[in-house]
């Protein structure tokens, strides 16, 4: 994906989560009537694992307490097998 481009054309000040080489490979798509990002969960897992070098469960821990911890208005959705879960 080119990290340059903006593939879902979203609005100026949408949250986009960082850094965008490990986590635009989990972009769904930008959800207009919420105004967020959506993100899908095992994707983000992978790619965490894979720039990480480190097991699931470490990707998995990092990922709840570093990104889905998160309440800030506007803060992106991980999804997870059909199920929306804000973050």
């Amino acid at each position: 994906m080119d990290l340059d481009l903006n593939p879902f054309d979203c609005p100026e000040g949408t949250i986009i989560l960082e850094p965008r080489s490990v986590y635009d490979q989990g972009l769904v798509r930008y959800d207009s009537n919420l105004g967020v990002l959506v993100y899908d969960y095992d994707s983000l897992i992978e790619a965490i694992m894979e720039e990480d070098r480190c097991s699931c469960e470490e990707a998995m821990d990092w990922l709840h307490h570093n990104t889905m911890g998160n309440q800030m208005k506007g803060w992106p959705i991980i999804t997870s097998q059909g199920e929306t879960n804000a973050s």
